[in-house]
Parts: structure tokens; C-alpha cells; sequence
């Protein structure tokens, strides 16, 4: 497997990048006055509109740590970058294993500017109750064990409703099941859990206790954990989309720094500040990973190496598609992928249309799309053969009952295609939205020094086909989470090969400007509906 080069020279700013120096910041400042703006709606009044948090509940902010963090993270990023640009592959993992403890903490000062329900002491509040998620409840409420659970689930889900119980394959509720079951066997590893509950969660579970009570239920010692574990693990794993994120960026083969700086957004993407710890949050890891490992399926040479990462991507869509239907997008996009990684490797052979046709399909990456297909019917068939539970049963309810919501909920398809298209870029940032669409316009105009990253496109056509289909028409900056982290290479196309360190101010500006978005967001924006309570 080769990694492409990277290209080091003195720094230099030219005119364009000087001109971004000041955009970015101002899209940002653009972008924090609407959402500051009370009376712009955030969606389609009367159909769906994100609730802003009340001014009077926002109190005092804690700025400071904030500052403190990103310093360390930018910082860090600023040191990496040259640091990594010709180190070896050892040294570079460890830069972002590293990077994804930082981005981790940023992540969690971030969602802790505020106070009380708004801040740490209400996310586990956004767990425990069916309202906001229900995932946790449907466990709580049981004492299944995990065959008894899967052997009844597609009865259940076609006994459900069109909002919840019916709409989602059985993997998440199956995830606190086993957590359950894990702490209950190591009352030792849960002691240590429970050491290091910081105040604001640990105010927020006793609260939920206490209310419980009073309506003659409880929250037992195990739920109690089990909550504290579900966030930290809903943290970690966000923050730890940013190393399939850096895979994928060099399997487009965009160097070093520009994959680096990449990776360092995610965590600062006002989408998953506003919507951690919903599962949606967990979805990015697993989608991004996926496209990773079929990328570079696609481009290493040797069957063995195909034959591995096809497995894992299969298995990984396989472990999506086993927690919720939404992993269905990425089919149409691995294969809008496979062909454009195919057309695009015949781009130097002056061939007759035919022949390069006929030469492209010789070359598509026929064993890794095996592979993976094998898969996903594997793991499928071990679920049937070993739990009784039809899979492709349940998938199939759950698309039915999904398309019941619209026969529920009117909604105007002409007013929901510019609102969609503006979720969009609130939720990745005005300043990464723009870096975007300059790297799309970057892809056309010079279609021969970016063919990898052509097969960017597959995500653009994706989303496109999502967007002008009406499938999300409200919540879509929640319910679009797992397509964002494919979309940030994109942002790098305008730098990528850049002598290292000549965008690193572009870099860094991009960075500051996100981070303050994102702490807007999640301060000013209620993505659980705590107000409406």
C-alpha cells in the first residue's frame, strides 16, 4: 500500500488565501447572528422548526475552559502539522490517537457551556427518556435476555409506531442490553465508573432519580451507570470519527497536512455539538469507517489486502445497517464510487468510448465489493440462524413504517428544498460549507490533477439524490450526521498540495471560526426539545 507524498517549501500566502482570511471569520459571525436572531425561523414555521434555547435560560457561560481547550487543540494541530508531514505511519497514528483524546475533551467543553439541563447534567436526561430517544427505556423496561429480545423483535417493531418503536433495526437497544449485562457482571469495572462521574452528570442521574420516585419508579445503580458509560462512550466514539475521517482523506490521496487539518474539524462541527448523545452522533464513526476501508479496498494492491478491507467494510455496514436504516444511503454511494473509481483509472489511455467502457468494467473493484456483499449476508444469516431474527423482515417494516410518517406530518416540498440545502450548511458551518462548494467548483475545473478525489463526487451525488427525493423534510441537520464527515475532504481540495504551512493560517482561521460556531450552536440552539417540555 503507498501513501502519496507530501510537499514541504517555505510558507507563502497569495492573494486567495489572504481573501479567506477574512471570509471565514465573516461567514462565521454571519451565521452566529442569525441563529442569535430570535425571529428567523430555523426550519418551515408550521411544519417543523428547531427550537432556540430561551435567553433567559442561557445564564452565565463558561467561556474560559473553553479558551483553554481550544489552545491546546489548536495548538496541537498548528505543532502536528509539519510534524507529521513526512514521519512515518507509526508517528502519524500516534499524532491522531492523541488528536482524538484533545478533540474528545474540546468536545465535551463545548457541550458544557452552559448550565444545568442545557449543559452536561441534562445529556443523560436526552437517554433516559422515550421521548428523546428511547432506545435506553425499551431495555430498562425489560428483563429479556439478548435471544429472547432479537427472537421477538420483528414482531415488535411491526407492532409499533411510525415515530419510534417501528422505524429502527434492533442494534441500539441491543447495545445497553449488553452494556447491562456487562456491568451487572462487573460490579468492579461499574465501582470504577461511578469514581469519576463528574458533578454536573452526576446532579443530572440523581435528578432523574428523584423524579422517578416521585411517580413511584427508579433509576437502579446499574441504570445509573450504564448512563454515565453510554456518554462517555457517545464522546469517545465522536470524537474518535476523526481517524477514519484522516484514513479517507488519504485514500483520496490528499497529503498529510491537508487530512491532518481535516480530521481536526470534526470535532468542531455545530451539528455534533448540538446533537450529542443521540445515537445519530455514533453514526459518523461507522459510516466514515466504512468509506474508508472500501477506498482503500479499492486502491491497495494484493487479493489479501482487498479481501481484508472489503470484510471489514462489509462487516461495518453489516453493524450500520443492524442500528439503523439510514446506513441504506451509503449503497448507492459505494456504488457511484466503485464506477468512478473504475472510469477514473483509464483516464490516461487514449481509448475509443467503448473501450475504455469495456476497460473500466474490467476494473472495478470487483473483490472488495464481493467481499463485502458476503458479508453483510453472512452476518444477516448468523443473526437468523443463531436468534431467529430476519433481518432483510425487519428492514423492510422499518421502511414502511418510516414512510408512514409523511401520510401523518404534511410537509411542502417546495419550502422544504431551500430550507434543507441551508440546514445543511448551518449544520457542517458556513465556513466549511464555503470550502465545500469551492472544492466541488475545484473538482471541475481540474478534473485531471484531482482523480482521486473525483470520486467525491459519489457523496455530492448522494446527498443530492437524499436531498431532492423529500425522504428528510425536518431534522435533517440530525438526521444527515452520518453523511457530514464524508463531505470535510472536499473542504481540503483547495489546498491540497500546498507547500506545508502555507494555508496553516487558513487552517487555523477555519478552525477558531468553527469552534465559535459550534459553541453558538450548542448554547443558542435546543436540538432535544427541552422547552417545549
Amino acid at each position: 500500500m503507498t501513501e502519496p507524498d507530501s510537499t514541504k517549501s517555505a510558507p507563502q500566502l497569495t492573494w486567495g488565501l489572504r481573501l479567506l482570511l477574512w471570509l471565514l471569520p465573516a461567514a462565521a459571525v454571519l451565521q452566529v447572528g442569525i441563529l442569535a436572531t430570535g425571529s428567523i425561523p430555523l426550519g418551515v414555521p408550521g411544519e417543523w422548526t428547531w427550537l432556540r434555547v430561551p435567553a433567559e435560560s442561557i445564564g452565565e457561560l463558561a467561556w474560559f475552559p473553553l479558551v483553554l481547550t481550544t489552545f491546546f487543540y489548536a495548538g496541537w494541530l498548528w505543532l502536528g502539522e509539519e510534524r507529521i508531514a513526512e514521519a512515518p505511519r507509526r508517528v502519524f497514528c500516534f499524532w491522531l490517537l492523541l488528536l482524538t483524546l484533545l478533540g474528545g475533551v474540546q468536545l465535551w467543553t463545548i457541550r458544557g457551556l452552559t448550565v444545568d439541563i442545557f449543559g452536561h447534567s441534562g445529556q443523560t436526561w436526552v437517554t433516559y427518556y422515550p421521548r428523546m430517544s428511547g432506545y435506553f427505556t425499551q431495555v430498562a423496561t425489560t428483563n429479556e435476555s439478548l435471544s429472547e429480545f432479537l427472537d421477538g423483535y420483528e414482531e415488535e417493531v411491526r407492532q409499533g409506531d411510525y415515530l419510534h418503536q417501528g422505524t429502527h433495526p434492533p442494534g441500539l437497544p441491543v447495545g445497553f442490553l449488553l452494556g447491562r449485562q456487562f456491568l451487572t457482571a462487573n460490579p468492579q469495572i461499574a465501582k470504577s465508573l461511578d469514581s469519576f462521574v463528574p458533578a454536573d452528570v452526576d446532579l443530572g442521574i440523581s435528578t432523574l432519580g428523584e423524579l422517578a420516585a416521585m411517580k413511584g419508579g427508579r433509576v437502579s445503580p446499574t441504570e445509573r451507570t450504564l448512563l454515565w458509560a453510554h456518554l462517555l462512550c457517545t464522546y469517545l466514539l465522536a470524537a474518535a470519527t476523526l481517524l477514519p475521517l484522516a484514513a479517507l482523506a488519504r485514500a483520496l490521496s490528499l497529503d498529510r497536512q491537508t487530512s491532518w487539518w481535516i480530521a481536526g474539524l470534526w470535532c468542531v462541527c455545530p451539528a455534533l455539538t448540538v446533537f450529542i448523545p443521540k445515537s445519530d452522533v455514533l453514526f459518523p464513526f461507522l459510516s466514515t469507517s466504512i468509506l474508508a476501508a472500501y477506498a482503500w479496498g479499492c486502491r491497495v494492491d494484493g487479493r489479501a489486502g482487498q479481501i481484508a478491507l472489503g470484510l471489514l467494510a462489509g462487516s461495518l455496514f453489516w453493524l450500520g445497517m443492524f442500528c439503523s436504516l439510514a446506513f441504506l444511503a451509503l449503497l448507492p454511494l459505494l456504488v457511484l464510487w466503485s464506477i468512478l473509481y473504475a472510469w477514473q483509472s483509464t483516464a490516461d489511455e487514449q481509448l475509443p468510448l467503448h473501450e475504455r467502457l469495456r476497460r473500466a468494467a474490467s476494473r472495478l473493484p470487483w473483490l472488495t465489493a464481493g467481499i463485502s456483499l458476503l458479508a453483510v449476508v453472512g452476518w444477516a444469516g448468523l443473526c437468523w440462524g443463531l436468534y431467529d431474527l430476519n433481518l432483510p423482515a425487519v428492514w423492510a417494516i422499518n421502511f414502511s413504517k418510516h414512510a408512514e410518517f409523511y401520510d401523518h406530518n404534511a410537509r411542502t416540498y417546495g419550502l422544504w428544498l431551500p430550507a434543507n440545502l441551508i440546514e445543511l450548511a448551518f449544520s457542517l458551518g458556513l465556513p466549511t460549507f464555503l470550502l465545500v462548494i469551492a472544492g466541488v467548483i475545484g473538482l471541475g475545473r481540474n478534473p485531471d490533477q484531482n482523480r482521486c478525489q473525483l470520486m467525491l463526487l459519489a457523496v455530492v451525488i448522494t446527498w443530492g439524490l437524499l436531498w431532492v427525493s423529500g425522504k428528510n423534510m425536518g431534522e435533517a441537520a440530525r438526521l444527515w450526521l452520518f453523511l457530514y464527515p464524508l463531505m470535510l475532504p472536499l473542504a481540503g481540495i483547495p489546498f491540497n498540495g500546498k507547500p506545508v504551512g502555507q494555508a496553516r493560517s487558513i487552517w487555523l482561521a477555519l478552525l477558531i471560526s468553527q469552534t465559535v460556531l459550534a459553541g453558538a450552536a450548542a448554547v443558542l440552539i435546543d436540538g432535544f426539545g427541552f422547552t417545549a417540555v
